[in-house]
């Protein structure tokens, strides 16, 4: 026995012993249909597991996905499993696997790195910071009634599992078009919600799947699942006003169904003033996805900004050292330009605080508010604001 530890790459015959230090760490059971499924996409070159005495004993995996910015897309490092077990918590393995990971996607040339994160005081210090916020609601029948009316032609239909590959991608898609923070949801997970494996229920029943359609196009969809009386909407996307009235008529008039719960909506959703009383819906907010800059100079010049106009920002990093410097940031409708400097900051911020800003979910006068950057003028916040605002709030509703 030794209490020497690395940390590498697995091979394809490691993967059950790695998925299952993951399940154990979470405290779930396996699903040997969806690791089967898991394993035919698995990228074994971008995993990290913590190797103790020929056992795995922690680890984590990054998947290549397409991200939405402002006015833009960007290939991000999608993280998941990340986990260490019970008894070899404590030692720093963590640390040493974020640096490793974030150093090996750095080397790869990626600028982002995103994740779901089940505990949120963790990443914070590994440089990830809140990238998008969502809503929970619950809304008891009496009280859905729509104070708007919509010329409604056309149809619900529901669809069968063996279509949904073909159908709801695309739909997907133009739903989400331009709205920071939306991964685009990769071919693995459109056969995991084909396959609606048992273990993906919670005890609710089978995924329903509905479509709306005005003569030959598809405007927009629904999933849910239902559960003692109530409704569960798992996911509503929808192209116009008529199709999304449409929706969710039909999910919150369900014959059967008292109370209706729904998940993951954006923060500027038009439900709730859809709503004759929209006092009545109970909205809690949550956060989404964990965003990280890997590049900080090239992810600033990616994204387009709603005010053309000059910024510096000291960025403090010490976890990726190559982003721990000024930067000089020019906005402009054709190009941004955005290069190391020497002249005196108007913004010192975090890495994580950072990641917050960068889509838009957090303003930089809320972190002022909290004592979280240091400014040079308060003009210049009130122009960082105006720089980062964007027409869409951030929404993530591609859980992975």
């Amino acid at each position: 026995m030794t209490n020497q530890y690395e940390i590498r790459p697995i091979s394809d015959k490691e993967f059950g012993k790695f998925s299952e230090t993951s399940a154990r760490a979470f405290g779930f059971d396996q699903d040997a249909g969806y690791l089967s499924l898991k394993k035919s996409y698995f990228d074994f070159d971008r995993t990290l597991a913590v190797i103790h005495n020929n056992g795995i004993v922690g680890g984590c995996v990054s998947s290549k996905y397409l991200l939405n910015i402002p006015g833009n897309q960007a290939n991000v490092a999608a993280i998941s499993d990340v986990s260490v077990l019970p008894n070899h918590r404590r030692k720093g393995l963590l640390t040493k696997m974020m640096r490793s990971q974030l150093l090996d996607l750095h080397d790869r040339g990626e600028l982002f790195a995103a994740l779901w994160a089940e505990e949120s005081p963790i990443y914070g210090r590994f440089g990830y910071g809140i990238g998008s916020l969502h809503e929970n609601w619950i809304i008891h029948r009496q009280n859905n009634a729509f104070n708007t009316r919509i010329n409604d032609n056309g149809i619900v239909e529901y669809i069968d599992q063996t279509k949904i590959e073909e159908l709801l991608p695309k739909i997907y898609k133009n739903a989400t078009t331009d709205v920071p923070a939306v991964i685009q949801r990769p071919e693995m997970y459109w056969k995991v919600i084909s396959e609606d494996f048992e273990s993906k229920r919670n005890n609710e029943s089978k995924m329903q799947h509905v479509i709306y359609r005005l003569d030959k196009d598809i405007k927009g969809y629904a999933s849910y699942r239902t559960v003692s009386e109530g409704i569960s909407i798992h996911e509503l996307m929808a192209t116009d006003l008529n199709s999304t009235v449409g929706l969710w008529r039909f999910c919150l008039d369900m014959d059967l169904r008292l109370q209706a719960q729904i998940y993951r909506r954006p923060l500027d959703d038009i439900l709730p003033m859809l709503l004759i009383d929209p006092g009545k819906l109970s909205r809690t907010i949550k956060e989404g996805l964990w965003l990280r800059l890997l590049n900080v100079q090239k992810a600033l010049e990616l994204r387009k900004y709603s005010l053309e106009t000059r910024l510096v920002l000291k960025v403090i990093d010490s976890f990726c050292d190559w982003n721990n410097q000024t930067f000089e940031l020019h906005a402009s409708d054709n190009e941004n330009l955005c290069t190391p400097s020497s002249l005196k900051p108007d913004i010192c911020i975090s890495a994580s605080d950072l990641a917050s800003v960068y889509l838009g979910t957090i303003k930089f006068s809320t972190l002022l508010k909290c004592g979280r950057i240091q400014i040079e003028t308060d003009t210049a916040v009130l122009k960082a604001d105006m720089m980062f605002s964007y027409k869409h709030a951030p929404w993530s509703p591609f859980y992975f």
